[in-house]
C-alpha cells in the first residue's frame, strides 16, 4: 500500500517514546481509508489524484490504480466541469473550510454516475495548502427517484388541468397556492393574477359566507368537509371538497346549478303530486262504491281457468254494473289487423258478418297497443250519438283483445268508471294469460307422458333389437356343438355371422348418432360425379323392390353438377332414403329417386328427391317425424320393427352436410327433399388428403 500524506508534525508527537503509538495510528488511518463506505480521494494542488480508496474506484467504475494520475475534469461530465470553480477559489483563499458539489462522471458502461463531493484542502503546520481531500458518494438512485418524482408531479398537474372540476390550494395562512384551468375560467382570472394572493381578496363576497367559515374549521382543524352554496356573483351554484393538506389545504368544486335546478322542479312536482293525491283520495272515497263489483269480478275471473268463462264473466258484470248499452270483447283475427266480437252483452244483439272483421281507427289502435284506453265522446262512425270507451287488455307484450263499452248520450264514463274498467281489463289479461299457461302446462304434461312412453319403446325395442341376434347367437353356437355335418355346420355360422353383422349395425347407428349430434364426427370430402356415383348405389336395392313388387325409378337430370362432399355420409343418407320407402311403400307402387340441379340462397345445390306412392303420412304427424325413438304407428305392412333411430339420424347427416330436408305427404304420396350445396364449407370439421 502505498503511503498515505498524513503529516510529520503528528499529534502525538516525534520522540521515540511515541513511535510505536504512531505507528498504530497510521495503520488505523489506512484502514480507515481504505475501507470507508464513502469514496475518498487525494489530490495534488494540481488536481491529479494520487490516493483513492476502493469505494471511489468501484463509484467511478475503474480501478485504484487506474485513477492515480487521472483529474476530476477528466473524468466529470463536461458541462459540470466548472460548477464548484469559485468554491475551490474561496477554499484556497481560506474563505471556507470545504464545500459540497453535486457532479455527474462518465462510467466506463456507457452510462452516467451522478456523485455528491464533499471537498477540502490539506494544510501542512503552517496552513499551507498541500492537499485536496475529497470524499465523495454515489446519489445516482437518488437523482433517478428526484426524476421520477417531478414526472409523477407534471402528470399529476396536468390530471389537475385537464379535469373538469376547478381545484385550488391554500397554504396556512389562506393563501392561494395553485389553481387549475378550470378554477381560472370559473374565477374569470388568470393564475398569475391570483397567486400568493388571500382567497377573501380574490371573492370578497363570498368572505362572510358559511363557504368561508368551512375553510377556517378545515385549515384549524383538519377536517375533511363538503360543503354548497349559492354564488351571486356567478348565479351558479356549487359543490366544494375541502380537505386538509401537510401545507394547508386543497379543494376541487363543481357546478351543480342543473341538479339545483332539477331539485326545485322536483319540488314543485312534490307540491303538485300532493295536491293530485288531496284530489285523489277524494276520488277514493267515491270509489268504494265499486269496489264490491271489483270484487265481484275478480273472483269470478280468478275462478275459473277457461278463457271463455273468464271473459264472459267480465263483460256479463261489467254490462250490469255500469248499465251499459252494450259491452263487448273483441279479439284480433289471423291476420292481425282486423279484429272480430267474441262476447257481448246483452246476449241478444245479433252478430253480423261486419262484427268478425273491424277495423279500428289507426289513433285508436295505436294508443290500445300502448295499454291505454280511449274515451270517444259521441264521434264514434257506428255509432255517432252514443260515448263510447276502448280498453285494452294487455299483457305487457301485446294486445290480447279489447273492451268495447257504449253508453247513451246522457251518460258519460267518469275517471273512476275508467280506472275499474282497467282493473277488470287486467284481471282479463292475468286469467287470460293463467289460462294459456294452464293449457300449456297441461300440452307439457302430454308431452312428457308421450316422451316417457317413447322411451319405455324405445328401451323395449333397444332390449329386443339388442337381445334377439345374442339370442339366435346362442341358439347357433349350441347348435354347433351338437351337429357334426359340414353344411349344418356352415349354415349356423352364417347365421352367427349375420346377427353379429346386425349388432354391430344397431351399435353403429347409436354411436353414428351420438357423433352427429355432439358435433365431433369427422368429414372426408371427396369430388363425386353423382351420376356415376349414385347408379350403382340403386343397383343394390332393385331386387329388395322387385321381391316385395315394388317399382324402383331412378331419374338423374342432365345437367346435375359435381358434388364435393363426404361420400360415406351421403351414402348413409340415400341409404337410409330408401331403406324408408322400400320398408313402408306397399306392393304394387313407385319409389322415386331423383337427382337435379337447384340453388340454395344464391348458391348452385344438388336436391334429392325420393317420393313413394301409396301411403300418406298424417299432417299432425309430420313435426315429430325426424324425433328420436318416435315411429309412425300403423304404417309398417312388413312388421319389420326398427328403434325410430333411422330419421333422426338422417336429418342429423343432412345438417352435418350442410344441407336441409324436408318432407311433405298429400295425395296418397310421401316426398322427402334434401338440399345439398356443392361444396361444403371450411368452417365444417374437415379431414383432407
Amino acid at each position: 500500500m502505498t503511503d498515505l500524506p498524513f503529516p510529520h508534525n503528528h499529534p502525538f508527537g516525534s520522540g521515540p517514546e511515541v513511535c510505536g503509538v504512531v505507528t498504530d495510528v497510521d495503520s488505523l488511518f489506512r484502514t480507515i481509508f481504505e475501507q470507508a463506505a464513502v469514496g475518498i480521494t487525494v489530490q495534488d494542488l494540481e488536481g491529479k489524484i494520487i490516493f483513492a480508496n476502493a469505494a471511489s474506484a468501484h463509484l467511478l467504475g475503474l480501478s485504484a490504480s487506474d485513477l492515480v494520475g487521472c483529474t476530476y475534469q477528466s473524468l466529470v461530465y463536461p458541462l459540470d466541469c466548472d460548477l464548484d470553480q469559485d468554491q475551490r477559489q474561496a477554499l484556497l483563499r481560506g474563505e471556507r473550510v470545504n464545500y459540497v458539489v453535486e457532479k455527474r462522471f462518465f462510467h466506463p458502461n456507457q452510462h452516467l454516475v451522478w456523485g455528491r463531493l464533499s471537498v477540502s484542502l490539506i494544510r501542512d503546520s503552517e496552513t499551507k495548502p498541500v492537499y485536496w481531500l475529497t470524499v465523495h458518494e454515489n446519489i445516482t438512485a437518488q437523482k433517478q427517484a428526484q426524476a421520477e418524482l417531478r414526472t409523477s408531479r407534471l402528470h399529476f398537474l396536468h390530471i389537475l388541468e385537464a379535469m373538469p372540476l376547478g381545484f385550488y390550494s391554500l397554504d396556512r395562512e389562506g393563501r392561494l397556492t395553485y389553481v387549475n384551468y378550470r378554477c381560472e375560467q370559473v374565477l374569470e382570472r388568470s393564475r398569475t393574477e391570483i397567486l400568493g394572493k388571500q382567497l377573501w381578496e380574490v371573492v370578497p363576497d363570498l368572505q362572510q359566507t358559511q363557504f368561508a367559515r368551512d375553510h377556517e374549521r378545515v385549515l384549524h382543524e383538519g377536517t375533511v368537509t363538503v360543503c354548497e352554496g349559492f354564488w351571486a356573483a356567478r348565479q351558479a351554484w356549487f359543490e366544494v371538497h375541502l380537505f386538509p393538506t401537510p401545507q394547508g389545504m386543497a379543494a376541487y368544486f363543481l357546478d351543480i346549478t342543473s341538479r339545483k335546478q332539477t331539485e326545485q322542479h322536483l319540488q314543485q312536482l312534490n307540491a303538485e303530486l300532493d295536491y293530485q293525491v288531496q284530489v285523489r283520495n277524494d276520488k277514493l272515497r267515491r270509489a268504494i262504491e265499486m269496489e264490491e263489483l271489483l270484487c265481484v269480478i275478480t273472483d269470478e275471473v280468478r275462478s275459473s281457468l277457461d278463457q271463455e268463462e273468464i271473459l264472459q264473466a267480465a263483460v256479463n258484470e261489467l254490462s250490469l254494473g255500469l248499465n251499459l248499452s252494450i259491452c263487448q270483447i273483441c279479439v284480433p283475427n289471423i291476420d292481425n289487423v282486423t279484429y272480430r266480437v267474441r262476447l257481448q252483452q246483452p246476449s241478444s244483439l245479433p252478430f253480423t258478418p261486419d262484427q268478425q272483421a273491424l277495423s279500428l281507427n289507426p289513433q285508436i289502435l295505436s294508443q290500445l297497443q300502448e295499454g291505454k284506453p280511449v274515451f270517444a265522446q259521441g264521434d264514434d262512425s257506428a255509432l255517432p250519438r252514443f260515448n263510447t270507451l276502448y280498453c285494452p287488455i294487455h299483457d305487457n307484450e301485446r294486445l290480447l283483445a279489447y273492451l268495447y263499452l257504449v253508453r247513451h248520450p246522457q251518460q258519460t264514463f267518469d275517471s273512476l268508471e275508467i280506472r275499474l274498467v282497467e282493473q277488470v281489463a287486467s284481471q282479463c289479461a292475468i286469467g287470460m294469460r293463467q289460462a294459456q299457461l294452464y293449457e300449456l302446462a297441461r300440452h307439457q304434461v302430454q308431452q312428457l307422458e308421450e316422451l316417457h312412453h317413447l322411451k319405455d319403446n324405445f328401451l323395449r325395442l333397444v332390449s329386443h333389437e339388442l337381445r334377439a341376434p345374442l339370442t339366435n347367437i346362442r341358439i347357433a353356437l349350441s347348435m354347433l356343438r351338437r351337429l357334426a355335418d359340414g353344411e349344418q355346420r356352415e349354415r349356423y355360422l352364417d347365421i352367427l355371422q349375420q346377427e353379429c353383422e346386425r349388432e354391430i349395425r344397431l351399435v353403429n347407428d347409436l354411436l353414428e348418432l351420438q357423433s352427429l349430434e355432439a358435433g365431433v364426427k369427422q368429414l372426408h370430402p371427396v369430388p363425386l360425379d353423382l351420376c356415376t356415383w349414385v347408379p350403382p348405389l340403386v343397383e343394390g336395392f332393385q331386387l329388395r323392390a322387385q321381391a316385395r313388387e315394388l317399382h324402383l325409378h331412378l331419374r338423374l337430370h342432365p345437367e346435375i353438377p359435381q358434388i364435393t362432399t363426404d361420400p360415406h355420409l351421403l351414402e348413409r343418407v340415400l341409404v337410409e332414403l330408401l331403406n324408408n320407402a322400400c320398408k313402408y311403400t306397399p306392393p304394387d307402387h313407385n319409389i322415386i329417386l331423383s337427382l337435379l340441379p337447384t340453388t340454395l340462397t344464391g348458391q348452385r345445390g344438388v336436391r334429392i328427391e325420393v317420393i313413394n306412392t301409396g301411403i300418406e303420412i298424417p299432417a299432425d304427424i309430420l313435426p315429430r317425424l325426424f324425433e328420436k325413438f318416435f315411429r309412425v304407428p300403423h304404417t309398417d305392412p312388413y312388421q319389420q320393427g326398427g328403434s325410430g333411430l333411422g330419421l333422426a339420424l338422417l336429418r342429423q347427416a343432412v345438417e352435418y352436410l350442410q344441407g336441409s330436408i324436408h318432407v311433405s305427404s298429400q295425395d296418397n304420396q310421401t316426398r322427402f327433399q334434401v338440399d345439398l350445396p356443392l361444396s361444403i364449407s371450411p368452417s365444417c370439421r374437415l379431414i383432407t388428403d
